[in-house]
């Protein structure tokens, strides 16, 4: 289904049971201090505009300071279904991101154990296991670089909290941005060179194969490495 632009919005994929958003960096996918700002809510709006009488449930969460896509359901239902597909991993989630840093291979696997610290909402990682920490697992590979910066196509194995950060961090590759995880510098707006670049899975309702890429943001990092692909 091609993408279409409304109050805010680029819907990338919609049917009857879903809808697949490209959510901006600064944005949070749920209300926060936004007071009432978030993508949820914004597709909420989209369909009061419309006079549908449609609840949105919230199945999938990127970053606040990350880019990409977000789906969300229309139903109890078929949160309750594609909920399930996330937490058993049939839900196949592609990102993207980047890093001054050269990975030391062009591909790998990255198997770790990761331990958040609600009190200062941070993620950090262990190569070996320890008490109340959590296996963590994503591929990756080297897709592009610039002659400042380097292109990751990852693929999440596992869906922890800041997984991403806290992997390329622990490895001496900060994401773009993210000073939190080590990064010298902020964006100038804020944002973190993090992008949910696709899911993929088969449709619980009618067993298509769904294949959904969200574009990058406008910015000249991300429009000169993406254009390499």
């Amino acid at each position: 289904m091609p993408s279409n632009q409304h109050q805010d919005l680029e819907i990338l994929y919609e049917d009857q049971w879903f809808i697949v958003v490209n959510k901006p960096p600064g944005l949070s996918v749920q209300d926060d201090k936004t007071k009432g700002r978030s993508l949820h809510h914004l597709v909420s709006i989209h369909y009061r505009a419309q006079g549908d009488d449609v609840r949105i449930w919230l199945v999938h969460r990127i970053d606040k300071r990350a880019s990409g896509a977000v789906l969300f359901a229309k139903s109890k239902s078929a949160t309750a279904k594609v909920s399930e597909m996330f937490k058993a991993g049939s839900v196949a989630k592609l990102y993207w991101a980047v890093t001054a840093t050269k990975p030391e291979t062009e591909t790998g696997q990255w198997d770790d154990f990761i331990s958040k610290n609600g009190r200062i909402n941070k993620s950090f990682i262990s190569e070996t296991e320890k008490e109340g920490a959590k296996a963590c697992s994503l591929k990756y590979s080297l897709i592009a670089k610039s002659d400042r910066y380097f292109l990751l196509e990852i693929s999440l194995l596992t869906g922890k909290h800041h997984q991403i950060r806290a992997q390329m961090s622990h490895r001496n590759m900060p994401i773009k941005g993210d000073i939190k995880y080590g990064s010298k510098r902020t964006n100038k707006d804020g944002s973190i060179h993090l992008h949910s670049r696709g899911l993929s899975f088969q449709h619980p309702f009618n067993s298509q194969p769904i294949r959904i890429l969200a574009p990058v943001p406008n910015e000249v990092v991300w429009q000169v490495l993406s254009q390499q692909n």
